[in-house]
């Protein structure tokens, strides 16, 4: 079976910066979010190329895949590619934000649990992630009101920080910080608070105080999430989170190793440093730093070469 490698949608966001030229964004444009692999209305990644039966598959945008093609992750079940990976370009603050489960989502869509990997941190950069306020039912006339004054948990932020970001927690990405976002395949977001700033219409955003009352949680922890290490020749995994919707390691790769797969039909990769070569049995795939890639269904194990670090997400299913 095969693995795909994608080219990004690009979204603009008047929040984002440069960075994500890096990875094909247009520049002099605000580029805040590159949708490496992406199925969703709002955004589609498409196949670049292909091993195996995949060969029939580029040119297509994923959904297209998913859609059409579901043999190449082994018939899969479900009515959407399960997940969603991003970069994110922040320049200036995210709005202070949420996101609802999957029982609290607008009708037709996911909920949105997610997690995030620094691969960027300027000196001094913080991002918001929880609140000081531990009693429910005082989290949530705060926000009716917007009182907000001491409401948000500030942490610093540096290359190679976790954090593992459920609904219901509410967060927001400062400036001077990339991350690659690994998270269930939704646009549904509930802003609490948007620095009183224009979007690119040069209106104000609108807020969703209400729907971020109904949905805040105050029962989950703040900070980083600190990785289960286990280690073979040539190779380091770091697992950091499963949950009722995907698994997320951080590989490190340094030569050559075979290694099992976490999921048998279907494994997302992206390379963050350095340059990995992947073989699951249909033959081998260079990547560099910015590249991602879908692995399909395959019995075998991947045989691993190369030197970098790789942020490797699969659904739970």
């Amino acid at each position: 079976m095969p693995i795909l490698t994608l080219i990004p949608h690009f979204s603009e966001r008047p929040w984002g910066g440069s960075a994500l030229t890096a990875y094909g964004a247009p520049s002099g444009v605000p580029i805040g979010e590159a949708w490496v692999v992406a199925a969703h209305p709002n955004g589609v990644s498409v196949v670049e190329s292909a091993t195996g039966i995949g060969q029939e598959t580029i040119g297509l945008g994923l959904d297209q895949v998913w859609e059409n093609h579901r043999h190449v992750f082994g018939d899969l079940p479900g009515e959407r590619f399960p997940l969603l990976t991003k970069i994110i370009d922040a320049n200036d603050w995210l709005s202070l934000q949420l996101h609802p489960n999957d029982a609290q989502a607008p009708a037709g869509d996911l909920g949105k649990a997610e997690c995030w990997y620094v691969i960027g941190a300027e000196p001094g950069a913080q991002l918001v992630h929880g609140i000081t306020e531990s009693d429910l039912e005082a989290a949530k006339i705060r926000i009716l009101q917007s009182d907000f004054d001491g409401f948000f948990v500030y942490h610093d932020v540096h290359v190679g920080d976790f954090f593992d970001v459920p609904t219901g927690l509410v967060h927001g990405i400062g400036p001077g910080i990339q991350i690659l976002e690994t998270q269930q395949n939704s646009d549904t977001t509930y802003r609490l608070y948007d620095w009183d700033r224009p979007g690119l219409d040069g209106q104000l955003r609108p807020l969703h105080l209400q729907e971020s009352a109904d949905c805040v949680r105050t029962d989950v922890p703040h900070g980083t999430t600190t990785p289960t290490v286990s280690t073979q020749d040539g190779f380091e995994r770091r697992h950091y989170v499963t949950n009722a919707h995907f698994g997320v390691d951080v590989w490190h790769v340094s030569g050559e190793t075979t290694v099992e797969r976490p999921h048998p039909q279907l494994i997302i990769v992206s390379v963050v440093s350095g340059s990995i070569t992947i073989d699951d049995g249909d033959g081998p795939v260079s990547l560099v730093v910015g590249q991602s890639a879908v692995i399909g269904a395959h019995p075998e194990p991947l045989h691993l070469d190369g030197a970098g670090e790789v942020v490797v997400s699969w659904p739970v299913q």
